[in-house]
Order: structure tokens, then C-alpha cells, then sequence
């Protein structure tokens, strides 16, 4: 039996949390840079709760359909020393206007690892960054825990 993990799709109206359907919109393309490319998703309620606390707009998540892919599929970030192994192995330093920061290779990361789907971030943001701010500063860009899928073939939605 495949475990799946407890992943989310929020928005606005029900055309927001279903599949993209185009072969374009199945498939991203990766990159150095703080997020990976691809379709966004919340693990749990994460992504409302945060839009109801921090930007308080329930509206803006009002409509969910549940995500199902193998956790197999995932590459998954479980623990500070998870992500600190994923900033050894792809980090990358960059500027932005806060000053230098780190990044991850994405596009090296999906090379790597050419049967996975996406990435699942676990752990709290905030809390690797509170850990080592500059090496996990990549990591605030994600506000909560989610996963992004850069690859949507196998991937379901059901709007519930």
C-alpha cells in the first residue's frame, strides 16, 4: 500500500485548485533560486492558516482539493539535518536585495534525482532559519510547510 502525504491545493474559486491539464503546465523547468518551479501545494491546512493569520483573507483559500501522489514520489525535507544536507549538496550563494543569501541548485537537484516529482518541506521555515539563518535563508521564501511538483504526470486532485 503507497503512503500518500496529507498535501493541499488552496484558492480563491474551484478552477484554482484543479490540475493544470496542458502538457506545458505538467512538466517545470528548474533553476538556481530560494523556490523551485512548479505546481504549489500546502501540507495540511498550513496555507490557510497562514493566509487567515498573516494576510487575513480568508478568501483567498476558501476552495481546496486534496493532492494525492506517493510520498515515495517526494524528495522530502523532514528535519534540520535534512536541509542541511540539501544546502551541501545544491546550495548556492546569490545576492538579493536583503544582501547574500542562500539559494538551491533545483535544476541540479531534479538531475539527480530524475524519478522524483517535487520537493516536501516538512519542517517550519522559520525554524531553519532561526537555526542557521544564512544557510537556510532559501527556506523563508516558503512561509510554511508545503511541496512544490515539478513533475504533475500521476498526480491527482479531487476537490472536496
Amino acid at each position: 500500500m503507497k503512503s500518500y502525504a496529507d498535501l493541499w491545493r488552496f484558492g480563491p474559486t474551484a478552477a484554482s485548485v484543479r490540475m493544470p491539464t496542458g502538457s506545458d503546465d505538467r512538466n517545470y523547468a528548474q533553476w538556481a533560486g530560494l523556490k523551485p518551479h512548479g505546481w504549489w501545494v500546502s501540507v495540511g491546512d498550513a496555507w490557510r492558516e497562514w493566509w487567515t493569520e498573516e494576510m487575513g483573507d480568508r478568501k483567498r483559500v476558501e476552495h481546496r482539493s486534496r493532492v494525492y501522489i506517493p510520498l515515495g514520489t517526494l524528495i522530502c525535507i523532514r528535519n534540520i539535518h535534512e536541509a542541511d544536507m540539501l544546502v551541501e549538496s545544491y546550495g548556492t550563494a546569490m545576492e538579493d536585495s536583503s544582501g547574500r543569501v542562500i539559494s538551491i541548485d533545483w535544476g541540479r537537484l531534479l538531475q539527480d534525482n530524475p524519478t522524483k516529482k517535487g520537493v516536501l518541506l516538512l519542517v517550519c521555515p522559520k525554524t531553519l532559519a532561526a537555526s542557521n539563518h544564512l544557510i537556510h535563508s532559501w527556506s523563508l521564501s516558503w512561509d510554511v510547510r508545503s511541496a512544490v511538483l515539478w513533475n504533475l504526470q500521476g498526480v491527482q486532485a479531487k476537490k472536496s
